[in-house]
C-alpha cells in the first residue's frame, strides 16, 4: 500500500509464518514471556523495542503466538502502556527536531516551515516534505484524540 505522507510506494512487507503454533524448540512459557515484557517496559522501552529484544535475544518470533495477546495489550492489562501511541510519538519527535534545526539555522531553506518562518521563497519539494510531516501529525491527532489522547492535548 502506498504512503500518504512519504515518497515511498511501500510495496515490501514482512511475511508472517503460516504456522501459528509455538515452535517446539522454544522453552519459554507464556508467563515467562510476560515477565520479560513487564521487565523491559519498566526500563522504558517501547513495544516495538521490546519485540525486537524478545526476537533477537530470547528467540520469541511472535509474542502473540506464545501468549495469545500482542505486546501492547499485555502492557495495557498491567497499566504499563505508553501515553502516546508509538507512531504518533515518533512523528512528533521528528517534527520537533526539524523545528529545532530551523531555529538554529535561519538561512536553511531546505526545511522551511510555511508557518514557522517568514521566508517568501519556498522550494516546492522541501516545503512539501516538511508540511506533509506536520499534516501527518495533525491527521494522526485528529484520529486518535477521541480514543487515546486527552482532549486538551495539543501539538504546537
Amino acid at each position: 500500500m502506498g504512503r500518504m505522507h512519504a515518497p515511498g510506494k511501500g510495496l515490501s512487507q514482512s511475511a508472517l509464518p503460516y504456522r501459528r503454533s509455538v515452535p517446539t524448540w522454544l522453552k519459554l512459557t507464556s508467563d515467562d514471556v510476560k515477565e520479560q515484557i513487564f521487565k523491559l517496559a519498566k526500563k522504558g522501552l517501547t513495544p516495538s523495542q521490546i519485540g525486537v529484544i524478545l526476537r533477537d535475544s530470547h528467540g520469541v518470533a511472535q509474542v502473540r503466538f506464545v501468549t495469545g495477546n500482542k505486546i501492547l495489550r499485555i502492557l495495557k492489562s498491567k497499566g504499563l502502556a505508553p501515553d502516546l501511541p508509538e507512531d504518533l510519538y515518533h512523528l512528533i519527535k521528528k517534527a520537533v527536531a526539524v523545528r529545532k534545526h530551523l531555529e538554529r539555522n535561519r538561512k536553511v531553506r531546505n526545511s522551511v516551515f510555511q508557518d514557522g518562518c517568514n521566508v517568501p521563497f519556498l522550494p516546492v519539494p522541501f516545503a512539501h516534505s516538511v508540511l506533509s510531516l506536520n499534516n501527518a501529525v495533525h491527521c494522526w491527532q485528529r484520529q486518535t484524540v477521541l480514543i487515546v489522547l486527552m482532549p486538551t492535548h495539543q501539538f504546537v
